[in-house]
């Protein structure tokens, strides 16, 4: 069996609204990861910046091909899921870099 060899990083980055944890990590664990997960970006990470002036969490979902990425950017799946996303969260952005497993990316 062959290892999947991931070659992109989608990452997430925002700060989660004080008043909305409960439903944020309700839809995250429930909605957001396994829809991501079915769509062929499972995740690979979550951070959590307790310092500094830096979002608060940032999300990473790994990608075998840059087409899988463009695809889930232009669907209407991904439109639900990131507005859903947004309304537990500000200072919303995501990037799409080149994945490299040997260091963190920011």
């Amino acid at each position: 069996m062959s290892q999947v060899k991931y070659k992109y990083l989608l990452t997430l980055q925002f700060d989660i609204r004080p008043e909305s944890v409960q439903g944020y990590y309700r839809y995250v664990l429930q909605e957001l990861v396994p829809s991501m997960q079915k769509l062929g970006l499972p995740m690979r990470a979550a951070w959590h910046t307790a310092y500094g002036d830096y979002p608060m969490r940032q999300l990473d979902f790994l990608a075998e091909d840059l087409n899988t990425i463009r695809s889930l950017l232009a669907a209407s799946d991904w439109k639900r899921l990131e507005n859903g996303l947004q309304e537990y969260i500000t200072h919303y952005q995501h990037k799409v870099m080149d994945f490299d497993e040997t260091r963190f990316q920011w």
